[in-house]
């Protein structure tokens, strides 16, 4: 008797799958005439503590950032990531707000997600690529 695999057919689902990012929300896709992808997410976190008090924190509102990810078949990929700032409720505390950080995505202030800074980083110490041709395939 075959077995039978059954299809994901969820976007969000498929999303986390090929992008590797646990639980983000797919919000759209763009393509770009250049043929780069630009794949809208957000956190699905409601509740983040306070980087300075350990407090916990009031989802505020979200900005977006961008951060460029590895390049999925031959085509550049980039994260447009709707972060979400939070309200610190210690009233003592001095950081007022913040920006949910998700280490599985990107670290702080960072340009590219983790995973493309550990493929970039192999490629060049490792593999001695130069920097700009990892940097003209990751777009």
């Amino acid at each position: 008797m075959g077995h039978i695999t059954l299809l994901i057919t969820d976007p969000t689902r498929i999303a986390e799958i090929l992008l590797g990012l646990g639980a983000i929300n797919l919000l759209g896709v763009d393509e770009k005439p250049d043929g780069s992808l630009t794949v809208m997410i957000e956190t699905r976190n409601t509740i983040q503590e306070c980087p300075r008090c350990s407090c916990v924190s009031k989802p505020k509102e979200r900005r977006s950032q961008v951060v460029t990810d590895l390049a999925i078949c031959k085509r550049p990929l980039h994260l447009m990531w709707r972060k979400r700032r939070f309200l610190c409720l210690n009233t003592a505390c001095l950081t007022k707000s913040f920006t949910e950080d998700e280490p599985a995505i990107a670290n702080r202030r960072l340009r590219l997600t983790n995973r493309a800074s550990k493929w970039a980083t192999l490629q060049v110490g490792k593999y001695g690529r130069s920097v700009s041709s990892v940097a003209d395939e990751l777009g």
